[in-house]
């Protein structure tokens, strides 16, 4: 089975310090040249397509920090028309600075311009003291700025939150929340539980144990799946599951605001040892099957040429608009 979504993680560095961030706890591949990286990129997201894959999020840690490499994938992507998802997922501290050598251009509008579908704004709370404490980003432009220049520049954005103690915690700061973010014109919010981390060896880095901040952090998803659905002014319109790991999604719709948000519950380290439950392009420029090493690393030559009913097989449905396993940015 294949997954629909092509990750280009273009980078592992990151200008936040999210305490739960799952690259901490996952491969961190060494960062190789543009050139080979690109080639890269080019080789393996045309095996992607030819498949028959339409969908592409560019993440990192913050992508940002790479403008040049960015702007370089949205190149190669361009003669891809009939994509159905190109999304950039970032904290979006970066969005509203100039691009390097452009004298009147912010490096959203850059984007903008190169082809990207959608900002994917990682966004843990509607305080923006309470957000920035979460993620430990310094001088941050702040949502409100950050969502007000998108919508000047035409540019369709969403939210993503991480439910957690210290943060949002219960149905009502979720409500809240959302109709904040609808406000502000995001199109949707994709709302995840904190990655249930089940690994035999996390890494890690010296300063943050993600595996132990989740366990203690963590809001279970359930109750307020249960408490949004008898609410009158939410109507709960699906349940899905993946076939190739543990996750479990939800969808609502606001009825006071006609907007969707997708509630999410995943558990790292159950992905099927068959097929591959991501389709990710990490720094070094090599594809792998899942973010947890790099035995995961996989070649997909040959997928063009199988014939439709083969790749129906290989095929796994994906889950809501943009999902991804990664919650990184």
């Amino acid at each position: 089975m294949l997954s629909q979504q092509f990750d280009i993680m273009v980078t592992t560095a990151c200008n936040a310090r999210c305490p739960f961030c799952v690259q901490e706890a996952t491969f961190k591949p060494e960062r190789c040249t543009d050139d080979r990286f690109l080639a890269g990129l080019d080789k393996h997201f045309g095996d992607f397509y030819c498949a028959g894959g339409r969908r592409v999020v560019i993440t990192g840690g913050e992508p940002l920090l790479l403008p040049y490499r960015v702007l370089a994938v949205l190149t190669l992507l361009a003669p891809y028309h009939d994509l159905e998802v190109k999304a950039i997922y970032t904290n979006g501290h970066l969005l509203l600075a100039r691009f390097p050598y452009y004298e009147s251009s912010t490096i959203a509008e850059v984007m903008r311009e190169a082809g990207l579908g959608c900002v994917n704004l990682s966004i843990h709370h509607d305080d923006q003291s309470v957000n920035d404490r979460i993620m430990q980003l310094d001088d941050a432009p702040g949502a409100v700025a950050i969502a007000a220049h998108l919508r000047s520049i035409g540019q369709r954005f969403r939210f993503n939150l991480s439910l957690q103690r210290g943060g949002i915690e219960d149905v009502e700061g979720l409500v809240r929340y959302l109709r904040w973010a609808f406000l502000l014109g995001a199109a949707d919010v994709y709302v995840r539980e904190l990655f249930d981390l089940q690994l035999d060896s996390p890494r890690t880095d010296t300063n943050r144990r993600p595996v132990d901040f989740t366990e203690i952090h963590r809001v279970s998803i359930t109750p307020i799946v249960e408490a949004l659905s008898t609410r009158k002014d939410f109507k709960l319109l699906g349940e899905q599951h993946e076939l190739m790991r543990d996750k479990t999604e939800w969808t609502f719709l606001d009825s006071q605001t006609g907007h969707r948000a997708y509630l999410s519950r995943l558990t790292v380290g159950t992905e099927l040892e068959q097929g591959a439950p991501y389709l990710v392009l990490m720094p070094d420029g090599r594809l792998y099957r899942g973010w947890l090493g790099s035995e995961m690393e996989i070649d997909l030559v040959g997928l063009k040429n199988r014939s439709p009913d083969e790749l129906a097989r290989l095929t796994c449905s994906g889950v809501g608009p943009e999902s991804t396993g990664a919650a990184h940015g």
